[in-house]
């Protein structure tokens, strides 16, 4: 009688279990020894062991790009295109009158009302102020171009185009809130010997406006067509004065066109400019203010429709798109001053896509001798590299440099004034986005006083309430709220109230058990509470974080190789390297426990180590012992 297969089977692993047992049974004991390691259930730690960094702009403080990009072609051409169709329009014309109720009306509507506007002097040059949270405590930007026109001209570009410059940046400017007071000008009278700009300018004297730096447009619209496309725009400085205060604001304006737009504008020194004399920039300088711009055209020797009937809003050589970007590289250097948060180094953020084997050049205006601290991560299989070459072309050495995976960190030396150049490298064969971050010291004002260490002052005011007495002697002073912090946590009344607008009467604006101050420095949100979120994923929320002294944004604060999040549930110090320690004293360091998932304060047998070894001879024998089987079955 034939067995059936399923009998047949049995039998055969019945015989196999019998008289094969001997063979299986040891290496099977040494596979199922398996370590049971200790797990902490509190925490979650990724698998992989590489630290991360979150490069975040902790003081958001520059608006440059921003500013840059909000500044519209459209927008300004269509105000070039209404002030000129009014018609020429000299001093005393009917066209005039018309004109300058439009530039106010204007200036109110792009605002939303934020810009107060007024005539000044016997010529009615329109002024629209748009208030800074100094108010008159600090010094002004100034922002012109003059409306009246010759006779017979419809004065487009001569100079529609400097008040068009003054209106579109005062749409965009307002938007903001800034520290200092911003003026937006059209002066009057220009065409008959600058008179409107030098009553202004007198008046602003009287007034005690002290000007930080005074934009002067005056005919942009007509570029050189065979000079080179960086060369299209002439930023015209005084060379009689020092850097700070015109031949940096020059700079400046270029470092943010390069940065954040296509490059147009080139620097031109008052003693290579014949006709330096002759524009509203020069009233300011005749009244004392010599922190001045002047801003025009490449093409004015070749402008054949100056001062003539041609000079419309849609003469085919003018070229809207060239002035537009000299514009908001003009609003972007005014941003990138004002957006600055007070006593702390300047901090700047870049982040852009880099090719294989490509250079990214980054331009820096550094205003007084410091360090440049560059912190530069990115995704991708590329290798960065940072460099820094100096005002005078010399490449510049770092005093410190680390590399660690996707990211690197270094601080270089600038004891020179001027524009540097940043150059990020991709040293590798793919391309990869990249985020850099710049701190350095600056000195805006150039007077010595490093920007983190001063406040904006008023240069005309040594007694603030003009009762003759110094202010340092005066009980009955001023009280001013840069100089008070009522709830005594390092961040002024001023800046709680008008930068970070959290509660200046409390620590903890948002009740997180987070210090404002504290929070402000990591990079997070003092007016919402985020205690319990863990944005860098090591198990630490930011209150923890907090308490541990630990970076929110690092997963691994002092690089150790271990989570912060792991070091301090278990007693280590997160904010020191202890990772080839033995807190247990079992001969195993705190990484190897962390690796193996092991309790580092828990001292482990010898023989957990031991295991993985007899593990592997165990799967070794079990191959052995099948094998055997196999073979005497076939047999």
């Amino acid at each position: 009688m034939t067995k059936s297969v399923s009998s047949a089977r049995n039998e055969i692993i019945l015989k196999v279990m019998t008289h094969y047992r001997s063979y299986l049974v040891f290496p099977l004991i040494l596979i199922l020894l398996v370590p049971l390691p200790s797990v902490c259930s509190d925490s979650v730690f990724p698998t992989d062991f590489e630290t991360e960094t979150i490069l975040s702009d902790i003081y958001a403080s520059d608006r440059a790009r921003e500013v840059y990009e909000a500044v519209s072609v459209r927008l300004y051409k269509e105000y070039v295109r209404e002030l000129s169709e009014i018609g020429p329009r000299p001093v005393g014309s009917d066209n005039n009158i018309e004109a300058k109720k439009w530039i106010m009306n204007k200036l109110e509507e792009v605002s939303n009302g934020k810009i107060q506007t007024e005539t000044l002097g016997p010529s009615d040059s329109v002024i629209g102020k748009l208030s800074g949270t100094y108010s008159s405590n600090g010094p002004s930007v100034v922002i012109g171009g003059h409306y009246d026109s010759v006779e017979g001209a419809p004065g487009a570009n001569d100079d529609a185009s400097g008040v068009a410059t003054a209106i579109e940046l005062a749409r965009v400017l307002s938007s903001y809130t800034w520290p200092l007071d911003i003026y937006f000008c059209a002066w009057n009278a220009e065409e008959i010997g600058l008179i409107g700009s030098d009553e202004v300018a007198d008046i602003f004297r009287e007034r005690e406006v002290d000007v930080l730096i005074y934009f002067n447009i005056d005919m942009l619209l007509f570029p050189d067509a065979v000079v080179p496309q960086n060369q299209k725009v002439i930023l015209g400085y005084d060379s009689s004065v020092r850097y700070h205060s015109s031949a940096m604001w020059a700079n400046l304006v270029q470092v943010m066109n390069h940065n954040y737009g296509n490059l147009v504008a080139t620097k031109v020194p008052s003693s290579e400019i014949p006709f330096w004399t002759r524009s509203d920039h020069y009233s300011f300088i005749r009244n004392g203010y010599r922190n001045v711009l002047n801003i025009y055209e490449s093409g004015i020797a070749k402008d054949t429709a100056y001062h003539k009937p041609s000079d419309t809003w849609d003469n085919p050589a003018y070229d809207y798109g060239i002035a537009a970007e000299a514009v908001a590289a003009m609003g972007s250097a005014i941003a990138f001053v004002l957006g600055g948060t007070h006593r702390q180094r300047v901090l700047e953020r870049h982040e852009a896509l880099i090719g294989m084997n490509s250079v990214k050049p980054i331009l820096v205006e550094i205003t007084t001798g410091t360090n440049i601290t560059t912190k530069t991560i990115w995704e991708g299989l590329g290798e960065i590299n940072i460099n820094l070459i100096a005002p005078n072309g010399q490449e510049i050495q770092a005093n410190q440099l680390n590399h660690f995976t996707e990211r690197v960190e270094a601080t270089f030396p600038a004891p020179l004034i001027g524009t540097y150049k940043v150059l990020v490298k991709n040293e590798l064969g793919n391309a990869v986005n990249y985020d850099i971050v710049l701190e350095y010291d600056s000195d805006i004002e150039g007077n010595g006083i490093r920007d983190k260490d001063e406040i904006w002052n008023n240069a005309f005011h040594s007694d603030y309430d003009n009762d003759g007495v110094n202010d340092a002697e005066d009980p009955n002073e001023y009280v001013d709220l840069r100089q008070l912090d009522s709830d005594n946590d390092s961040i002024s009344d001023y800046d709680e109230i008008y930068v970070y607008e959290t509660d200046h009467l409390s620590s903890d604006t948002d009740s997180d058990s987070i210090p404002d101050a504290w929070e402000i420095s990591r990079g997070l949100d003092p007016k919402e509470n985020d205690a319990k979120l863990d944005f860098d994923y090591d198990g630490l929320v930011n209150q923890y974080e907090y308490l541990a002294g630990t970076d929110p944004f690092l997963r691994d604060s002092d690089l150790d190789g271990m989570y912060d999040g792991w070091e301090y549930y278990y007693g280590l110090d997160p904010l020191f390297d202890d990772s080839q320690e033995d807190l247990d004293d079992d001969g195993w360091t705190n990484i190897y426990e962390l690796h193996h998932g092991h309790d580092p304060t828990v001292a482990d047998s010898p023989f957990v180590t031991i295991v993985p070894i007899l593990q592997i001879y165990g799967i070794l024998g079990m191959l052995f012992a099948f094998l055997v089987v196999f073979r005497r079955l076939k047999s």
